[in-house]
């Protein structure tokens, strides 16, 4: 048919659909109950038939619970400067048998083995650890109704469709085809996923594959495990800043569950303006800064992309935990060479899960050693041990990973505006300035001429900012050297409390908001949006610092005030939480429509509804093809059904989204050469030739479903004079193919 189209990396921009466009909406049509026939069938019983989806739900419940005793009873040596440990525990035990699952797995070892050994080893050391009761019952009790809660929202917009989530559940599906790794590329056949970082694709794998929970199911529990799982550690990490549960709880609410004041806005221009066609509020909400992507852990959760960086936000939490403790140890004389390790594994854990973080965290870790130890041979020692055990404990992952994505930093040619920023991150900066301000005026140790020298230093920087067009710069460094001065006042006169640790927090957030204003991680994505991903990775970053320092902030406020203007105080704080609440609360209720239809955890179920010849040979592969096999489908654009087999199934396909694998790559001939050969053995009438190109990809089937008829015509009923017809759907006109050399 002719079909040649090239892809010039020149000018590709990938940028994801809106909620308006028709590849990002789904029918909302649920089925409460829905067969399934899933890898882990045995004997080709439905699991989906046998479990309902409470059932997954408890059989996750319970095994995270029983991850998160063992890991309890096992961390008591290495952390000793917290007073919680039960908050990190769950959060680490999931990393630690991933981990081990993953290591394991190349002499052959599979989790369940893994699973109960740790069990084993917990239990016997279960009754040398003494529990606090309440604490233990507080923590069950917050990820219990955080998982539920979630998991309960998510089963009434449960498709894995739109946006990105074909690619997360590809990723999915092929981990739980995996029998090493790397996994497969599932979209480019004959290569592996060797360039991405898919630890937290494999932390719901291996949780799915040890419940026996199908992947169209673990998906959406995976989303809401990590969503528990961030509250649960950020409440831990809360509670050891201040030795309060509530303080706990209000950090979780600043990380996880706030909207910025971008939503605020929109939610007030929408009461007085009325609702206006076309805008999407909760899409609105994460795109303020022109040509960037401006996410938030909210959005990140209710969004529903099964990606990289949600994974993420519940490990650099943990890791935050950590740090308090390193710092805490370091400070009381406590550190051992088991705290290094720990914190080491944890840091490490960053690289093959989303490695975006592994630098930012890794200079917060150096930040806080110079800090409390200063530049010695011991800060030498500390910081020898925790990256090289950061490095160590995956060199397998290292020395098969060949990133190409990125080539290297470029210069930022256009700045953020202030106002766009504090649209951000406006929430979280007016308790942090109001602290900076006060403590700074408190202090009696600045004499006037200072006040009067950072009054000029102050306007001067504004009115290079103006001229220079570098709005945001100065108003970054005023709140830098606040920080810096405080952190110097500090030390000066002996370490004092966490504050400290949180002004290290804040300080690294304003620095990584100051690289992305004079820097970008060159990638795929050309001008305009150059600069697109980094600031979507590192924004996300930034809000976890900046929320996590606010909540201790409100409690160092509160704890100073007394009498009628703590009265007033509580009644800002009360204010500003109402505001963080508007987002959560009202995409909740867009996404799920009302909350209308029937809930079910079930992903794949809107298939039925939208192409039920794909969604029934879907079932049929996922039960009868080998580990080996590699289908022919149509490929196809980003963000569309293109790929659908390979995605719902993970079984590889010579090419599924054609600009994703170029972004992955960075390989525009490879692409456009299978793209071309892909077109030719659907359209080609000679036989030798789509021979030569079947083999040349392994090809063991190939499937004609409704897309393929739509692109390639009846040129594709040829194949039924070549090879055996293994599946037939007739009456929704689809049709694989085994080929036979």
């Amino acid at each position: 048919m002719g079909l040649e189209p090239e892809y010039d990396l020149s000018v590709l921009i990938l940028v994801p659909p809106m909620p308006s466009d028709p590849a990002f909406h789904t029918p909302n049509i649920i089925p409460s109950c829905v067969y399934s026939a899933s890898l882990l069938s045995i004997g080709g019983e439905d699991y989906w038939s046998v479990y309902s989806g409470f059932v997954y739900l408890l059989e996750w419940l319970f095994v995270i619970l029983l991850l998160g005793v063992v890991t309890y009873v096992l961390m008591g040596r290495f952390v000793l400067g917290l007073d919680d440990l039960y908050g990190l525990s769950k959060m680490c035990g999931v990393v630690v048998f991933t981990y081990l699952v993953w290591l394991f797995s190349f002499i052959g070892i599979g989790a369940l083995p893994i699973f109960l050994a740790l069990i084993i080893v917990g239990a016997i050391l279960f009754f040398y650890k003494r529990v606090e009761f309440i604490l233990f019952s507080f923590y069950e009790l917050v990820f219990a109704v955080s998982f539920l809660s979630f998991a309960w929202v998510r089963s009434f917009y449960p498709e894995i469709f739109g946006a990105e989530k074909f690619m997360d559940f590809a990723i999915l599906n092929t981990l739980f085809r995996a029998e090493g790794f790397p996994p497969f590329d599932p979209w480019l056949s004959g290569v592996s996923l060797d360039f991405y970082y898919y630890f937290g694709h494999l932390m719901v794998a291996t949780l799915g594959r040890l419940t026996g929970t199908p992947p169209e199911v673990a998906y959406n529990l995976g989303l809401s495990v990590f969503f528990a799982l961030a509250i649960t550690t950020v409440v831990s990490l809360g509670y050891n800043l201040t030795g309060k549960k509530r303080y706990g709880l209000l950090a979780a609410f600043l990380v996880v569950f706030s909207g910025n004041l971008k939503s605020v806005v929109l939610a007030l221009e929408t009461v007085y303006y009325g609702f206006v066609p076309g805008v999407s509020y909760y899409w609105s909400s994460s795109r303020v800064i022109p040509n960037t992507v401006n996410e938030f852990p909210s959005f990140t959760f209710l969004h529903g992309d099964l990606h990289a960086h949600l994974a993420a936000i519940p490990l650099q939490l943990l890791f935050l935990v950590l740090l308090l403790n390193l710092y805490r140890s370091l400070q009381r004389d406590r550190f051992g060479v088991g705290t290094g390790i720990l914190t080491g594994f944890v840091l490490g854990f960053f690289f093959p899960t989303h490695s975006w973080d592994y630098p930012t965290y890794l200079f917060i870790t150096g930040l806080i050693t110079v800090y409390v130890l200063g530049v010695s041979r011991q800060t030498f020692k500390v910081l020898f041990l925790i990256v090289g055990s950061s490095l160590i404990f995956f060199i397998p992952f290292h020395v098969a990973f060949y990133p190409s994505g990125i080539s290297g930093l470029g210069f930022v040619g256009v700045h953020t505006s202030i106002p766009d920023y504090v649209l951000v991150f406006g929430l979280l900066l007016v308790p942090l300035t109001l602290f900076m301000a006060y403590d700074m005026l408190l202090s009696r140790s600045l004499a006037v001429g200072w006040w009067v020298c950072g009054a000029v230093v102050l306007i001067a920087l504004l009115t290079l900012s103006y001229f220079r067009e570098i709005q945001l710069l100065f108003l970054l460094i005023v709140m830098l050297a606040m920080c810096i001065w405080h952190l110097t006042r500090v030390h000066a006169g002996g370490l004092s409390g966490d504050t400290p640790f949180v002004m290290i927090l804040i300080v690294t957030g304003l620095l990584v908001s100051l690289f992305c204003e004079f820097f970008y991680f060159k990638d795929a994505f050309a001008p305009p949006f150059q600069r697109f991903n980094t600031v979507f990775k590192l924004y996300v970053q930034v809000w976890i610092l900046f929320a996590v320092s606010t909540s201790f902030i409100v409690y160092r406020i509160t704890e100073r005030l007394v009498g009628a203007i703590r009265k007033v105080w509580f009644g800002a704080v009360a204010v500003f939480l109402l505001c963080g609440l508007i987002f959560p609360s009202v995409t909740a209720i867009v996404l799920t429509d009302g909350f209308a239809g029937e809930p079910s955890l079930d992903g794949m179920a809107y298939l039925e509804t939208v192409h039920p010849g794909d969604y029934h040979a879907v079932r049929w592969m996922r039960t009868n093809l080998r580990e080996s096999a590699i289908v022919l489908e149509r490929w196809g654009d980003s963000y569309t059904l293109s790929g659908r087999i390979s995605a719902n199934t993970g079984i590889p396909t010579p090419l599924g989204w054609a600009e994703h694998e170029i972004i992955w790559r960075s390989n525009q001939t490879l692409v456009n050469q299978r793209l071309l050969d892909v077109d030719t053995i659907y359209t080609t009438r000679n036989t030798t030739r789509m021979l030569e190109l079947v083999r040349k990809y392994r090809i063991t089937h190939i499937y004609v479903g409704e897309l393929e008829y739509e692109t390639y015509g009846d040129l594709v009923l040829k194949f039924d004079d070549i090879f055996d017809v293994v599946y037939e759907d007739r009456r929704n006109s689809t049709l694989i193919y085994r080929v036979i050399e």
